[in-house]
């Protein structure tokens, strides 16, 4: 399957989040991107930006430090972490990696860096970011944008 059309398979699922010409994908839905690429084993080129949103308000927001990209590659698969000298909250460089180099027939590695990268957004905390503390006690949810 065609990544544009996985990508649009997950994006028309119920619970997503519309806005303008933009589909942000629930935390109960962004499971599917990995169920439909393993369908066909299809290592995806991706980039998933979080967002905390209000879906009665509207009120957005992008967890900018938090997103990730897939690219693939015709050398090794390498995941690419952080740079040491960077001043982000532990929280964030101790539980995700900011970018995977996949080789295309490599969709085991593809499948666990999503895996873990959703895993990991669904259990934190945000205690550094004050913005984000105070939109998730206004009830925000955790979407994601898929490019």
């Amino acid at each position: 399957m065609e990544e544009q059309k996985i990508i649009e398979k997950v994006e028309i699922l119920p619970n997503n989040f519309s806005e303008n010409d933009s589909v942000y994908i629930s935390q109960e839905n962004i499971k599917n991107l990995i169920l439909f690429s393993k369908e066909n084993q299809t290592v995806l080129e991706l980039l998933i930006t979080p967002f905390l949103i209000c879906v009665n308000s509207g009120l957005k927001y992008e967890l900018h430090y938090y997103k990730i990209s897939t690219e693939i590659s015709k050398n090794d698969t390498e995941i690419i972490g952080f740079p040491l000298e960077n001043k982000l909250s532990k929280e964030i460089t101790d539980n995700i990696s900011p970018k995977l180099l996949v080789k295309r027939e490599d969709y085991p590695a593809f499948e666990k860096f999503l895996s873990q990268y959703f895993i990991a957004m669904k259990n934190m905390k945000f205690t550094d970011d004050k913005q984000a503390i105070d939109i998730l006690e206004q009830g925000a949810s955790l979407f994601y944008e898929v490019l």
